[in-house]
């Protein structure tokens, strides 16, 4: 919902050859701007794990590090450059299960490594998806999208919100009959440019990995929307504007 807001500001008193030239330098007119952009992703990031568990320690992260080298060659192969890999977390702990009788015992042990892949060019996160699950990962986290530059488009919006203020301001000022004047003050309010999540299976059991495969169909990135809205102030002269002099 777009707010407005007109408050007009009249000076205390004054002789009459003053008051209206006061008066006008007192007179002012807020607004509320909005400014929306709409853009395509050019970049994804997939978040995805690998846990193996092991009655000894040893052998649950030996387990872990082999699938982890294996689903990270075969990213390699895909073409992703090494610095767009990330490993987000590495953990080795105790896991328990319970008995018939409700109690907990220690079942063995349970190594985790969590990974992060940026890709740039989206056509190949179906293949890249199929590629890690069936080289090993059994947890895929999240698909989330994004822009390169999005300095770029967050701009875009605030300029759009500044235009959006302007062009109701004058349209108000002509509607009381006045003359729009100099911007006092602008105030941004909010910018906000979130991330589509495409939130994927967390768990790949067996059959799951064996039906692992390339569906570009199941992959819709859609489109980003950025607001920003912003406050401005502009003084207001009744009639024409007076002349500089």
């Amino acid at each position: 919902m777009l707010v407005l807001s007109l408050s007009l500001l009249w000076g205390g008193f004054f002789s009459r050859s003053s008051i209206d030239t006061v008066a006008d330098c007192n007179r002012e007119i807020t607004v509320q701007g909005t400014g929306i952009v709409r853009v395509v992703p050019d970049q994804a990031t997939l978040r995805f794990a690998i846990v193996t568990r092991a009655l000894k320690p040893e052998e649950a992260r030996r387990q872990n590090a082999e699938v982890a080298a294996r689903v990270l060659r075969a990213v390699r192969q895909e073409g992703i450059e090494e610095r767009k890999m990330r490993l987000l977390a590495l953990r080795l702990s105790e896991y328990y299960e319970r008995k018939p009788d409700g109690t907990r015992y220690r079942k063995g042990f349970e190594a985790y490594r969590e990974f992060s892949i940026t890709v740039d060019d989206l056509e190949k996160i179906p293949e890249l998806v199929a590629r890690v699950v069936a080289e090993g990962s059994n947890r895929l986290l999240s698909l989330s999208y994004d822009v390169k530059d999005r300095q770029a488009v967050e701009q875009e919006a605030l300029q759009q919100a500044a235009r959006n203020a302007y062009a109701k301001a004058r349209v108000l000022a002509q509607t009381l009959g006045a003359s729009l004047g100099d911007i006092l003050r602008v105030h941004e309010q909010s910018l906000h440019m979130p991330y589509p999540l495409y939130q994927v299976r967390t768990h790949m059991d067996a059959t799951a990995k064996a039906e692992a495969v390339a569906e570009p169909e199941a992959y819709a990135a859609g489109e980003i929307e950025v607001r920003a809205s912003l406050q401005a102030t502009f003084s207001l002269y009744q009639g024409k504007m007076p002349r500089s002099r």
